[in-house]
């Protein structure tokens, strides 16, 4: 590769990314009973930004707002919630219910350029869980429908 190559592909890069590459996608996140697979109706969801945006990371240098710090959202009937975040950044996702104590998952990509994920397995019985003797919760992630 050229020193011209190498430069114009850089500069590319720069364009790309002050032209607004970085760019945001609906996912869904479903919450269901790990025991009998019903869907559970109200959990809040709650995405984090784990990325640094300071005033020397790149964003601030090309002039791309910063994502917001969180959003939230809660399940619905089908026990889906969706939210729109950043696509490039990996991000935290917490699940609050009544019947368990919060649990994150880092996600290091976004549905929308990995597809949908596994069901996880989020309240295994232990001390910690408040909700019934047994009850799990699962939990997976999806691209949302625009």
């Amino acid at each position: 590769m050229t020193k011209g190559t190498s430069r114009a592909l850089v500069l590319a890069g720069l364009a790309c990314a002050g032209a607004g590459c970085y760019s945001t996608a609906p996912m869904s996140v479903e919450v269901r009973n790990a025991s009998s697979g019903r869907p559970i109706e109200g959990a809040q969801v709650w995405i984090e930004a784990i990325n640094v945006t300071g005033p020397l990371s790149l964003r601030s240098a090309l002039g791309i707002p910063p994502m917001p710090a969180r959003g939230v959202a809660k399940t619905d009937s089908f026990g889906r919630a969706t939210l729109t975040y950043e696509t490039n950044d990996p991000m935290r996702v917490y699940v609050i219910m009544d019947q368990a104590p919060p649990v994150g998952v880092t996600l290091a990509r976004h549905p929308a350029l990995s597809g949908p994920t596994s069901w996880y397995c989020m309240f295994p019985e232990s001390e910690s869980n408040t909700g019934p003797p047994g009850f799990a919760a699962e939990v997976r992630f999806l691209p949302g429908e625009p």
